[in-house]
């Protein structure tokens, strides 16, 4: 498991139970797009643990499927160049199953990372809210850190797509 996701997931679990006792009687719960609440909530054990628990189910539910992705075959992949690695032999496949299996974990992580990291800002942004030191709207705040998350997958898809083609072109060079 990667350092990164388990130390995201208890730095979120602990600032859940450090946050409580500060908040007030009523928290927001719901917010529109710019930023105003549009329920609020009394402060009890059972509202405030719902968003930490559906993320830490779906964190699992997520981290479970991959984890079957990453187990399968190569020939069960989709990417680019596909093909050609296929018509290899099972020694040249090797370091190509190694980088699928390498990005899928990647891609895994990154996500349990992201959705924590956006559990972590939405807990912080209510307790900023509900002191009234910010009204900025969450909405924005949520689609640049998931611009940002998707622009990482696809940085680290294009990076696996050029060392496949790399290593390819070195294959077929020094087998003519």
């Amino acid at each position: 498991m990667s350092v990164s996701a388990i130390l995201t997931f208890v730095i979120y679990w602990i600032l859940v139970f450090v946050l409580f006792p500060i908040f007030p009687d009523q928290f927001p719960i719901h917010f529109d797009l710019s930023g105003r609440h549009t329920r609020m909530v009394d402060k009890t054990w059972g509202y405030w643990l719902l968003t930490p628990l559906i993320l830490t189910v779906t964190a699992a539910i997520l981290v479970t499927l991959m984890w079957r992705f990453v187990s399968i075959g190569i020939e069960h992949y989709n990417f680019s160049y596909k093909n050609e690695v296929l018509k290899l032999n099972n020694e040249q496949k090797k370091p190509f199953e190694q980088a699928l299996r390498d990005f899928m974990k990647y891609v895994m992580w990154t996500t349990v990372l992201y959705l924590f990291l956006l559990g972590i800002f939405s807990e912080a942004y209510t307790f900023f809210y509900v002191q009234e030191s910010i009204k900025l709207p969450n909405l924005l705040f949520t689609f640049v850190f998931t611009l940002f998350y998707l622009a990482l997958i696809i940085w680290d898809y294009r990076r696996i797509k050029t060392t496949f083609r790399k290593e390819l072109d070195s294959l077929t060079h020094s087998n003519p």
